[in-house]
């Protein structure tokens, strides 16, 4: 699921449980998430941020600034597992991606800012410092 719908949509043509993203977990506890792109942006951090604050780049929502159905926020740990072990589980390429793990493919990047622990509202200022695909620094340096 597209986790970024639940904030940029303030009129929403769909029922208003159908971004209610902590009550579509799987039973095994699987909830993939990722990017809608081109309906959405591709920048995986306003996903991350829309997921844990239920709002909207710019602070908002349809419900006010507290966020959009609130009792749906995502944990910053639920939001990442999501974006990446999960989101391998749905593709059925958990074997070979999602975690950094012995045998796994390491595609990952650094930031300039540790996304989970930092105020919400600076989730947004994180900047990439290196990317990391298949093992390989494919952007800055590590």
């Amino acid at each position: 699921m597209h986790i970024k719908h639940c904030c940029s949509k303030p009129i929403c043509p769909y029922p208003y449980d159908a971004f209610d993203k902590k009550e579509r977990a799987s039973p095994i506890g699987v909830l993939p998430l990722g990017s809608d792109f081109p309906v959405e942006g591709v920048n995986p951090l306003l996903g991350f941020y829309a997921a844990v604050t239920r709002l909207s780049v710019d602070g908002t929502s349809p419900h006010g600034s507290a966020g959009w159905f609130t009792n749906q926020k995502l944990t910053r740990e639920q939001a990442l597992k999501g974006m990446t072990l999960d989101a391998a589980f749905a593709a059925f390429a958990e074997d070979d991606i999602g975690s950094l793990s012995p045998g796994k493919k390491a595609d990952f990047v650094v930031l300039n800012k540790d996304i989970m622990s930092v105020h919400d509202e600076e989730i947004l200022d994180a900047k990439v410092v290196a990317t990391v695909v298949d093992g390989q620094t494919m952007y800055g340096k590590l």
